[in-house]
């Protein structure tokens, strides 16, 4: 081999190598640099500076922990129906949909009394969907904390109004 071919031969694997790296990055920056939320959600009472609503809410705290915005543009869940398979809350906010940049996050509520008959064993999922129609589920263990709080709370309310009819 004359030495202009051991160069040629060279600079072409260094090129296959070089864009075999750069084909690895594209394909890696394509899956990690997307927008992802993390969702939660919680039962919630409203308190300010001389102020306190008495309601509970149903309230989700979504954050925007991936690399690019997101457009939230649902709020809901998933439950064991026959007739329905889903739901969705109206914001009781005029802020939606949302964007979200990298970072940001929204707070959102819904009066947990129009929910009742879905904080039970049929609800499966809490979650949000943004614009390309992918979906972010809270917790599991946060919809069974949510699901044993509002037992809790109807027992407190029906042994209250239980023994003030006795009196």
């Amino acid at each position: 081999m004359t030495a202009l071919e051991i160069t040629t031969l060279s600079i072409a694997i260094w090129g296959a190598v070089l864009s075999t790296i750069a084909f690895g990055w594209n394909i890696f920056r394509a899956v990690t640099h997307h927008g992802k939320l993390r969702v939660s959600c919680y039962r919630a009472i409203i308190i300010g500076v001389g102020y306190r609503d008495e309601k509970t809410y149903l309230a989700y705290n979504i954050t925007n922990i991936g690399k690019e915005p997101v457009l939230v543009t649902h709020f809901g869940g998933t439950i064991k129906d026959p007739k329905h398979n889903a739901f969705c809350i109206t914001p009781e906010s005029g802020e939606f949909p949302k964007m979200l940049q990298p970072g940001e996050q929204i707070f959102l509520k819904t009066n947990i009394n129009l929910m009742k008959e879905l904080l039970n064993e049929t609800l499966l999922t809490l979650n949000v969907t943004d614009s390309l129609g992918r979906k972010f589920n809270c917790p599991k263990r946060d919809i069974k904390k949510i699901i044993k709080e509002e037992k809790e709370a109807n027992q407190c309310t029906h042994s209250i109004a239980d023994s003030a009819r006795s009196e």
